[in-house]
């Protein structure tokens, strides 16, 4: 059994550095205002103690924390009663403040489970008590960008079924204060022009500055002037119903008529602005159109006109002549990497790419400095060269984004004589490396100095004179 006895607000003073209140304060609280309350209710009190000589005292306390919330703590708030629009319908739930006395609560959303408001946040200020009251304030930029894409979510569900069929239904939304999310029955992807003649719909609507107006009914009566039902609702003996514009059709009420709990504009002007951002398959025979609306929409526009801008800038050329620099641009990609492979493809050849031969002592020595060669290509070259150049000693060197690479392959013949690997440890410290590795007929190492390829060259010519 549980005594309410008195309440006593707390002071900053009587909290500790967890912010719980000191036990010396708990203990002076309950002695002050607790127990001589209890003991009175017992007549058990100071007129007890008058009256029969004999009088009581507390000798022990337990102190135990029960229903205790501090500053940061995020918990749900019941209300009784609330303002804020808690999630249904795919609209999120309301932000904005709990206010008391001695407290401020931070509302991040709102839920409802039964007949019951959860208010979804953090203590941001104070302490908060069961049974307090408390005052409300909904973050109404908030509230009215939602209401925005509500509306605008109507819109394009009406949208939908003008341009694609009143096959198209419901299946699913999210609306919150920065986009809305629509789910919705059609069996392929929606073309170019299709999104073009749907948002162009929405716009005309949102210019139309229709009313927007809200009716509490029946469902059948709903239903019989055209109110289009959520999936998988279950509706009560009275339905709100909320259109949107004229109708030309003389079966429905309006342009949009739909059975709707959430909050909407006043008039579709107030959404300015819809522009769809995405469009998606999310299940068999379900698509997803992501857009977004007034501010936002207009951010999208904005952007996009700045990434057109910077790409332009890059280019160099105009806005207007953008698209058009962008496709020559991946015609000649395309030429030179088929160019690219054709080259990697075929063998290196003395005319193709520039190589030369030099006779040392006997010995046929050939070198070719490449650009952007990978270390794979240059093996497969070098190993063509020795075998129909007949070569007896292969250099390739190549550049690529200030790197060098290193390949010398020797004839078998006279690979016991001089080894690809000496050779290759004699020039790369030459272009910036250390060393390398390989066999004795074919080895290869990398550098940071690639601009120094003519003295490796020299100094190769200079190791192989010695050598023979």
């Amino acid at each position: 059994m549980s005594i309410f006895l008195t309440k006593q607000k707390i002071i900053k003073d009587w909290t500790d550095y967890n912010g719980h209140m000191n036990v010396a304060y708990y203990v002076l609280i309950f002695d002050q205002f607790g127990s001589e309350v209890l003991l009175t209710n017992f007549d058990m009190g100071e007129y007890s103690a008058k009256t029969t000589k004999k009088s009581t005292m507390v000798v022990e306390s337990h102190i135990t924390y029960d229903q205790e919330v501090k500053e940061g703590d995020e918990v749900e708030l019941i209300t009784n009663q609330t303002p804020f629009y808690a999630e249904s319908g795919g609209q999120v739930g309301d932000h904005g403040l709990l206010i008391s006395d001695s407290s401020e609560f931070s509302v991040t959303d709102c839920q409802k489970q039964g007949e019951h408001y959860l208010h979804i946040g953090i203590l941001s200020n104070g302490s908060m008590s069961v049974g307090e009251k408390v005052d409300s304030m909904v973050d109404m930029t908030i509230r009215l960008a939602t209401e925005i894409n509500h509306s605008a979510t109507h819109l394009l569900h009406a949208a939908l079924r003008k341009v694609l069929g009143d096959d198209v239904l419901q299946k699913g939304s999210l609306v919150d204060s920065n986009r809305l999310r629509f789910d919705f029955s059609h069996p392929n992807p929606i073309s170019k022009q299709e999104i073009m003649d749907i948002e162009d719909e929405v716009n005309f609507r949102i210019f139309c500055n229709d009313d927007v107006t809200t009716k509490i009914m029946t469902p059948s009566d709903a239903i019989e002037r055209g109110a289009i039902a959520l999936f998988g609702e279950k509706y009560g003996e009275k339905v709100r119903v909320v259109s949107i514009g004229k109708s030309l059709d003389a079966k429905r009420d309006a342009w949009s008529v739909e059975l709707c709990g959430g909050t909407h504009v006043k008039r579709t002007s107030e959404i300015l602005s819809f522009k769809i951002i995405s469009e998606t398959g999310v299940s068999s025979g379900v698509r997803r159109i992501e857009a977004v609306t007034n501010t936002p929409a207009i951010k999208f526009y904005n952007d996009k006109i700045d990434k057109v801008k910077n790409i332009s800038n890059l280019l160099k050329t105009n806005n207007n002549q953008v698209e058009k620099k962008v496709e020559q641009l991946i015609v000649e990609n395309q030429r030179i990497n088929k160019e690219l492979k054709r080259l990697k493809k075929n063998p290196v050849t003395t005319e193709k790419n520039n190589s030369v031969k030099e006779t040392i002592k006997g010995i046929i020595f050939e070198y070719v400095i490449f650009d952007d060669l990978a270390i794979k290509e240059l093996k497969s070259n070098a190993e063509k060269l020795i075998k129909n150049n007949k070569s007896d000693i292969v250099c390739l060197i190549s550049k690529i984004d200030s790197k060098a690479s290193l390949v010398i392959a020797v004839d078998n013949k006279i690979a016991n004589k001089i080894s690809a690997v000496e050779m290759v440890k004699e020039v790369s410290t030459i272009l910036g490396g250390k060393g390398g590795g390989g066999r004795a007929d074919m080895a290869q190492s990398g550098g940071s100095l690639p601009e120094n390829s003519p003295l490796a060259i020299e100094s190769l010519k200079k190791y192989i004179d010695n050598k023979f």
